[in-house]
């Protein structure tokens, strides 16, 4: 069965990584933020069936980078 069948499936930013359990391989320093979407909201961010709902890992990388755009600037 696909990831979306059986688990949360876990987001770093746009590509997906796998089941719930993927969360365990990600260093806590590389993390800025964590969000956690339900089936609904996650199908419209993704746009696949996700039954279970998302989370969402936000790098420090993209935080950094957000906190870099000139003020004014539309981010995503």
């Amino acid at each position: 069965l696909p990831v979306e069948a059986i688990s949360l499936v876990v987001y770093v930013g746009d590509e997906k990584v796998g089941a719930i359990e993927t969360l365990r391989d990600i260093a806590i320093p590389e993390v800025s933020e964590i969000r956690f979407y339900d089936a609904h909201d996650a199908r419209r961010r993704w746009g696949v069936d996700l039954k279970y709902g998302a989370i969402e890992v936000v790098p420090a990388s993209s935080a950094t980078s957000q906190l870099d755009q000139p003020a004014g600037v539309a981010r995503q």
